[in-house]
């Protein structure tokens, strides 16, 4: 079909511009008739095909952000900062970072779904509320060998190659409160909501700046018993963490929350200075915890836990942003089995299904 291209060294292959979809046709082969000859028809031709397309197998989706080497194993990070004040783990922008990361939007052309390779906002607001559109992997080697194990981000995506799974990116400079904001609990550019937005009714949901928000806490994904008394608070569940030595503590629901997400831990030690080009080491499972809205020189005008049960927020004006937030890190091997096969960088993450 003409969406497809041949691959140069067959005519029986062929692939889509974007690399998801693969077609494979047999060459013509002749068959004899039985009763053709009767008719004059001593043989036929024969041939068949068939299509698969890719389809990602993830869940919660990596974020746009970013983790310095040596905040892993830390039991609550900062996924992005504001600019003031400090608010704990938040310590400020890291040489000029506030804890972005630049990914590419890849989108499916194919499908008419454009890509954005650079440049503007919108970008950042969408990978915060639906998670990045493409594989992405660990580098193979750091630092590179040569100039050739360097693969960006960006880089591949202007290659059109969908299934290419780069290592390094650059950082996103600048505040940007704005994607923050519109990426996670309001809309963003493109009409995407935000990604702790919720449909009413759902059991556990608070109104906090207008909108209706996910408020399931981290403990409400716990395997009954795993750390003893349900943790009734942020600080009990960070004790439980910090206690856990082995074995699954979490079910496989954790994995539908839109809390819950991967982000990628860095081999360089700071995330700056300026547009940096990063390199994979690891990716880190999260929940979203602490957002911080309406921060300026004199403090926060709220710092908001997922908690239910707890009084009602208070109604804020509609200025009133989310400006900086924290995510608790989740032991790998306390996740159930069926998340960590499909984490980010696992081999086997792709699927191809049959299609025609």
């Amino acid at each position: 079909p003409g969406k497809l291209t041949e691959v140069g060294i067959s005519d029986c292959i062929s692939f889509s511009s974007n690399l998801r979809t693969i077609r494979v046709q047999t060459p013509d082969i002749p068959w004899p008739t039985a009763f053709g000859p009767v008719l004059g028809v001593d043989e036929i031709q024969t041939s068949a095909f068939g299509e698969v397309h890719t389809e990602f197998a993830d869940n919660g989706g990596v974020l746009p952000f970013a983790l310095p080497a040596d905040a892993a194993g830390a039991q609550e990070i900062c996924l992005k900062s504001g600019p003031q004040p400090d608010v704990a783990p938040c310590d400020g922008p890291d040489e000029g970072n506030f804890g972005f990361a630049d990914f590419s939007k890849f989108g499916d052309p194919e499908a008419g779904i454009p890509s954005v390779c650079s440049g503007g906002n919108d970008r950042l607001e969408d990978n915060i509320a639906k998670g990045i559109d493409h594989i992405l992997t660990v580098a193979p080697a750091y630092p590179p060998v040569d100039a050739g194990d360097i693969f960006e981000d960006v880089v591949a995506c202007n290659d059109g190659n969908a299934n290419s799974q780069p290592w390094n990116f650059d950082t996103q400079t600048g505040n940007v409160a704005q994607a923050l904001d519109d990426g996670l609990v309001d809309v963003t550019s493109n009409g995407v909501p935000g990604r702790l937005r919720l449909p009413s009714p759902f059991p556990y949901r608070e109104t906090v700046g207008g909108h209706d928000l996910d408020d399931t806490p981290l403990s409400q994904y716990l395997i009954p018993g795993a750390c003893g008394a349900t943790p009734a608070d942020h600080a009990a569940m960070i004790t439980c963490l910090g206690n856990w030595t082995s074995g699954e503590l979490f079910t496989e629901a954790l994995g539908n929350s839109p809390r819950f997400g991967w982000v990628p831990l860095v081999h360089e030690p700071v995330l700056g200075p300026g547009a940096a080009r990063l390199t994979i080491k690891d990716f880190i499972p999260v929940y979203i915890q602490t957002t911080f809205w309406g921060c300026g020189p004199a403090g926060c005008d709220l710092e908001w836990d997922p908690q239910p049960g707890t009084p009602p927020v208070p109604p804020m004006g509609a200025s009133v942003r989310v400006n900086a937030a924290t995510a608790i890190q989740i032991p790998f091997l306390s996740l159930p089995e069926s998340l960590r096969l499909v984490a980010p960088g696992t081999p086997g993450q792709v699927f191809y299904l049959l299609s025609r």
